[in-house]
């Protein structure tokens, strides 16, 4: 085990990203299928795990962690393990995502059932998302998402196929009698198609690589396109969502370069997107229901910026010193509102201070709704 703190730059080679060369593809692992809940087969997504609904106030919390860059054993670990908890502690959430790249090392499964077990400890539910690091080392996807099953406390769906294992979580209203809101939860799954060689009958044609982190997949904006239809016939109505993905969307490069857009929090790194835009965003635009997407990766961006109505936020990395970070670790913090497309967030430091406060949307746009614009 090297303890050295992997930089910036020696992390996106290790990526693959500074010679332009894609990520490797992911998972060879199969499984059987999971049943099908009733629920599900009528159009809303199952209930897996602890039956999630807001506070009686209304309100339902949620923190996101991401890039713990956990390895067992490591000297730059120990501010990592006392962050997570103390979050916990202080906030109380109702549910934590964790964003992907919550191991950066073998052995995998042990290192991501320890940092998962933070929040389990706690009978504190939980969802997690594949980042690009997770499967680089002695497992694959499909073990570490079996892995993430085994611990106590998560609202995963049981084990499908490779490469769909995508899902949503369902939030009830205080009474627990109907969903009121969602939460998209998608996997990077790496690898890269254009990466892979021609058929025979482009023989002659250049090849170059397309450089840059894998896209979301065309399977994966059509399950999300058939899930927010779904639970609009279901119900009759859209109902607000969030969702959680590792790598930012080629959208959180250009909203952030829009002159015309603003936002709130740290930029101090480039978008680690893709390079090639497959389409999730235009369809969470045509369905109406996602509010907000969030997303990691990039270590040192905790930014959020509205951009065509939908806001596209980071996580803060609650990480440890095994890879670059030049901002203080810790997490964000969601509080979603019953009956409401308006949420609160903050971002919790590891000193316990809290920075950045805002809801959305009033935050980010002018008008008479936003009584606080400056």
């Amino acid at each position: 085990m090297n303890d050295k703190k992997m930089t910036r730059r020696d992390f996106l080679a290790k990526s693959g990203l500074l010679a332009g060369a894609a990520v490797l593809p992911g998972t060879t692992l199969t499984g059987k299928e999971a049943p099908v809940s009733k629920a599900k087969a009528a159009g809303l997504p199952g209930v897996y795990g602890p039956k999630l609904k807001f506070r009686p106030d209304g309100t339902f919390k949620i923190v996101q962690f991401t890039d713990t860059h956990y390895i067992i054993g490591h000297r730059g670990c120990p501010r990592m393990l006392k962050l997570l908890p103390a979050v916990l502690e202080k906030e109380k959430p109702d549910l934590v995502v964790y964003t992907g790249d919550m191991v950066f090392d073998a052995p995998a499964v042990p290192a991501l059932k320890e940092v998962l077990s933070l929040t389990a400890d706690k009978g504190i539910p939980f969802a997690y998302v594949f980042g690009n690091h997770d499967a680089e080392y002695d497992e694959k996807q499909p073990a570490l998402y079996k892995a993430a099953l085994s611990v106590n406390g998560n609202v995963m769906p049981p084990y499908e196929a490779e490469g769909k294992m995508d899902y949503a979580v369902t939030i009830h209203d205080h009474e627990g009698k109907e969903p009121a809101a969602l939460l998209y939860c998608l996997h990077y799954y790496g690898g890269n198609p254009y990466d892979r060689p021609m058929k025979d009958q482009f023989e002659g044609m250049p090849r170059r690589r397309v450089k840059g982190y894998a896209w979301i997949t065309k399977d994966q904006v059509e399950w999300y396109s058939r899930t927010s239809e779904g639970v609009k016939e279901a119900l009759g109505r859209r109902i607000p969502a969030l969702a959680f993905f590792h790598v930012p969307l080629l959208e959180y490069r250009y909203a952030i370069q829009d002159p015309d857009t603003t936002f709130i929090g740290v930029r101090r790194e480039g978008i680690g997107c893709p390079e090639l835009n497959s389409g999730l965003f235009t369809a969470m635009r045509e369905h109406e229901d996602v509010m907000a997407t969030f997303a990691g990766h990039d270590h040192d961006n905790d930014y959020a910026v509205l951009y065509h109505d939908i806001l596209l936020a980071y996580g803060r990395m609650s990480g440890s010193d095994t890879v670059y970070n030049h901002l203080p670790i810790g997490a964000r913090v969601i509080r979603l509102k019953e009956g409401k497309r308006e949420f609160d967030s903050w971002t919790d430091l590891h000193d316990g201070t809290v920075t950045d406060a805002w809801t959305y949307p009033n935050s980010f746009v002018d008008g008479p709704g936003n009584p606080d614009w400056k």
